[in-house]
């Protein structure tokens, strides 16, 4: 591959968009310059096909048939296998359509003018396959991973197998509707908002965010690197547990590891389980907007606990509410700066980079873009333009503020309580969605989940109940890498709780 050189025109509008005022002698010079520097990277591309780049496997993969896939979940099917023994031999995974597996299209949701294959597997997927498992295709994920309802995928809506005239949530949408259709015994999703945990609840399936790091983000489309997380959902509380086991650690590439903790969590969910202090978040069972309804669920399953000897107790954490704020802040700069900068390689610290997807995802018909990315983009621009790195800088300041309130909060207790989401899935509108609604329920739902996107402490979806036929989900948060402890409380739900069981065994 060679370069191509600016025209002198080329150079002036980038000029005129930077408000650099050139004259016509020095645009010549600049021009020049650029040029003969240029020709440089033909060598940098140079070396990176002689040391870097690889063949990809040949993988096999198929478009799903409307009998395959009746609530659209598939991108596509395949069946990839490389180890037949390991810890989770005889497990079948899907993976969200933003992480890489070699030889297989990735869209990220966006509308395609031509597919382009990966070629390489994420770790997370490497781990996956050296374990056992088997690859059982890849599933849908929402237009950048910017909603949390399941219509904006440019492949079309993702329906919910509990009730298909309702969304499964997202950004991880398909994902969760495999795992509740039961297709496959595990998925892996990207959570940067509640991504993994939102559409856990509304299908009524297990889902965790781990802890910051743990799961390494390599071969991943991120959309914001501080908030970028990995999660895993399943019907089963011991499989979800021994995919952690296998996935769980630092691979030496990902610049967001740093002071995480792996265990064998399999091994210690079936342990004896001390009396807990678990403390009822009141600003989590009463954000604006949500229905009165699901509290009062909720609340019966969290008391519900007391009869293992927990104690259950009310705390209050008001900088709860601050944090959509705060993430908007991170958000709107930090995940457009990325997309408009190359989605696979944009930097963020030493790594491993996806350089063969960049220019198959520069978003090239914005015309096509879902409500969720254009208003995205349009804010984010605006403010890199007039307020560039004041408002994330802020956020960011921010975050140790937020994170200390909660750690506060785990000298006292061992885990917080409240709703996953405070709404039902909503219902898929009659005709074409329009721009308000849209927006609306592709925002909705985060007013929980969000805040531990900017912490990075481990939480998890657990289904608790029942309303007007749809699942209700409860969201217990530990203090970092204390994951076991969440999967032992879960497995007290899988269990013992009629309510848990219903939706985990149908």
């Amino acid at each position: 591959m060679s370069l191509s050189a600016p025209t002198e025109d080329e150079l002036t509008a980038v000029a005129n968009e930077l408000g650099l005022p050139i004259t016509h002698s020095d645009l010549k010079i600049f021009h020049s310059i650029i040029s003969q520097r240029l020709k440089r990277f033909d060598q940098l591309l140079a070396l990176g096909e002689e040391h870097l780049e690889w063949t990809a496997p040949a993988r096999h993969y198929h478009w799903p048939s409307v009998a395959e896939n009746p609530y659209g979940a598939w991108f596509c099917r395949s069946r990839i296998q490389t180890a037949a023994d390991g810890p989770l031999a005889g497990l079948s995974v899907t993976i969200k359509d933003n992480i890489a597996v070699a030889g297989l299209p990735m869209l990220d949701g966006l509308p395609a003018e031509e597919l382009t294959l990966s070629n390489e597997d994420a770790t997370v997927v490497r781990r996956l396959l050296a374990a056992g498992a088997t690859i059982a295709g890849k599933t849908h994920c929402e237009m950048l991973c910017c909603s949390s309802g399941s219509h904006t995928s440019a492949s079309g809506p993702v329906l919910n197998p509990r009730n298909p005239r309702h969304m499964t949530g997202g950004s991880s949408s398909g994902s969760a509707a495999a795992v509740a259709a039961g297709d496959v015994d595990i998925a892996i999703g990207t959570d940067q908002a509640g991504s993994c945990r939102i559409p856990a609840a509304a299908c009524g399936v297990i889902g965790i965010k781990p802890t910051y790091g743990l799961i390494p983000y390599t071969g991943a489309l991120g959309s914001e690197l501080t908030i970028d997380h990995l999660g895993i959902l399943s019907r089963s509380v011991v499989a979800n547990a021994k995919t952690l086991s296998a996935v769980a650690g630092a691979d030496g590439l990902d610049s967001r590891q740093s002071g995480q903790v792996s265990s064998d969590y399999a091994r210690a969910i079936d342990e004896p389980l001390p009396g807990l202090r678990i403390a009822r978040l009141a600003e989590g069972f009463s954000l604006p907007g949500q229905d009165d309804r699901i509290g009062p669920i909720v609340q019966r399953a969290i008391d519900w606990l007391q009869t293992f000897g927990h104690t259950l107790v009310e705390t209050s954490v008001p900088e709860h509410r601050q944090a959509p704020v705060i993430y908007s802040g991170v958000f709107y700069e930090g995940a457009v700066r990325r997309w408009r900068g190359g989605l696979g390689t944009f930097p963020s610290g030493r790594g491993r980079y996806l350089t063969a997807l960049p220019e198959a995802f520069s978003l090239r018909n914005p015309g096509e873009l879902a409500e969720t990315v254009q208003l995205a983009l349009l804010m984010g621009s605006y403010i890199i333009r007039r307020y560039p790195g004041k408002l994330y800088g802020t956020a960011q300041n921010l975050i140790p503020w937020l994170t200390r309130a909660y750690d506060e909060q785990f000298e006292r207790f061992h885990l917080l309580a409240m709703p996953t989401i405070t709404n039902l899935p909503p219902e898929f509108p009659l005709g074409n969605v329009d721009t308000q609604r849209s927006l609306e329920i592709g925002h909705g739902n985060i007013g929980n989940t969000v805040p531990f996107n900017l912490t990075g402490h481990p939480a998890i979806s657990i289904p608790c109940g029942t309303l007007d036929g749809l699942p209700v989900g409860l969201m217990l948060v530990a203090p970092k890498n204390e994951e076991a402890l969440l999967y032992r409380v879960a497995r007290i739900f899988e269990q013992e709780n009629p309510d848990t069981r219903t939706w985990l065994s149908n």
